[in-house]
């Protein structure tokens, strides 16, 4: 799915300016906790944008949620005949991008 910022609610997402390999980019993340997930918004949980044409120059993991929080987004694993479950153990993540 090619990113596209104007589905996002400046309310619920900060835009911050920034250079990544001389383009202008933005650095999109979700400014609260309770923003309003849509699978179309999920990519945007943390991602640089260029600013001329929405190239992606880094993106991070979708959004994804605690078993049983957001059912319309995320079925229920349990009720797939194959499945894998990992653990959070914390909040970090690292993710080395390339441009």
């Amino acid at each position: 799915m090619t990113p596209n910022p104007a589905l996002l609610d400046r309310e619920h997402f900060t835009f911050r300016d920034c250079m990544v390999g001389g383009d202008a980019c933005w650095l999109i993340t979700p400014k609260l906790l309770e923003v309003p997930w849509t699978p179309e918004t999920l990519m945007f949980r943390s991602i640089i944008l260029r600013q001329s044409d929405n190239h992606v120059a880094s993106i991070g993991q979708k959004k994804f949620f605690n078993s049983g929080q957001s059912p319309h987004l995320y079925p229920d694993p349990t009720t797939f005949a194959v499945w894998r479950i990992s653990s959070k153990y914390d909040g970090s993540l690292i993710i080395v991008s390339m441009y």
